[in-house]
């Protein structure tokens, strides 16, 4: 119950921080790196279990299940998460 709020918080976190860069740019540069390395982590701690899940030698047998499952949860913080880094490329440059 406490993954699944703190998974929440950090989907609707990152989209605020998003919409918020396009808007104020470089004013949130501190902000945004602090997103990207968050995402990161968090990406990190998702993509472990997978690799488990995959390199196993004998996967359960409800792995195929477990590995759509993970997939779904880690693509949205993947994709947030170069959109984060896009738009510190893109809008935080000094112009």
């Amino acid at each position: 119950m406490v993954v699944n709020a703190v998974y929440a918080a950090l989907l609707i976190g990152n989209i605020l921080l998003i919409v918020a860069s396009l808007f104020l740019g470089p004013r949130l540069l501190r902000l945004c790196r602090a997103g990207v390395v968050v995402n990161a982590v968090a990406l990190m701690l998702m993509v472990v279990p997978l690799v488990n899940l995959l390199l196993s030698s004998h996967p359960p047998p409800e792995y195929r299940a477990a590995i759509l499952i993970l997939l779904g949860f880690t693509a949205p913080i993947l994709i947030e998460l170069l959109t984060l880094l896009e738009i510190l490329r893109w809008r935080m440059r000094p112009h």
